[in-house]
């Protein structure tokens, strides 16, 4: 026999904004609601979350498990994204800057379930949902996400990830330039 439920924390059910329904269910066809993410991460099924924020606002956090791909990085970077039978929930920081596009398109290429989460990040910070930032790295050797850097040949790009050997860098000229050598930066 299954092992009996334990006591139910109502402080973790995600809040329904003015008793409306809240925000969409995972049927609707464009769009996803702020409630069914935060379910679905607090139940331990972590959908896959594509932030298109740039990093400068990258740095006030991100939804648990969420991926970094800055706006239209995203047409380059397609070997990210999961099988096209699963969902995709694109935001932005406020539903309306650039997610239901991005999402659309990422329709349009097959992945079906590709919707983009009403009210953004915005939303999701203002009903007390939980974010989660790159921790502080004390060491000077270290960047953190949203740093803007010198390259080499002059131009600036902003730090998306980084391991001991590269840095995923964006630049608002150029948009998504991939993982480059730690060497290419200019301290």
């Amino acid at each position: 026999p299954a092992p009996p439920p334990s006591k139910l924390d109502a402080s973790v059910i995600p809040k329904v904004v003015d008793g409306s329904g809240d925000t969409p269910g995972p049927n609707h066809k464009e769009k996803i609601g702020r409630s069914w993410i935060s379910a679905q991460l607090l139940s331990g099924v972590n959908p896959f979350l594509l932030d298109i924020r740039p990093p400068n606002e990258v740095v006030s956090g991100i939804l648990p498990s969420a991926i970094c791909l800055p706006q239209n990085s995203i047409q380059s970077k397609l070997s990210i994204l999961p099988d096209k039978s699963e969902r995709i929930v694109v935001y932005d920081q406020t539903g309306e800057l650039g997610s239901p596009e991005i999402a659309q398109w990422l329709r349009d290429q097959g992945w079906s379930w590709a919707r983009y989460l009403e009210g953004g990040f915005a939303e999701w910070v203002e009903q007390g949902e939980q974010t989660v930032t790159h921790p502080s790295i004390d060491d000077e050797s270290h960047f953190r996400i949203g740093d803007e850097v010198n390259l080499e040949d002059g131009s600036r790009a902003f730090i998306l990830t980084e391991t001991d050997e590269t840095i995923e860098l964006w630049s608002a000229d150029s948009g998504y330039l991939g993982f480059k050598s730690r060497d290419l930066i200019q301290q």
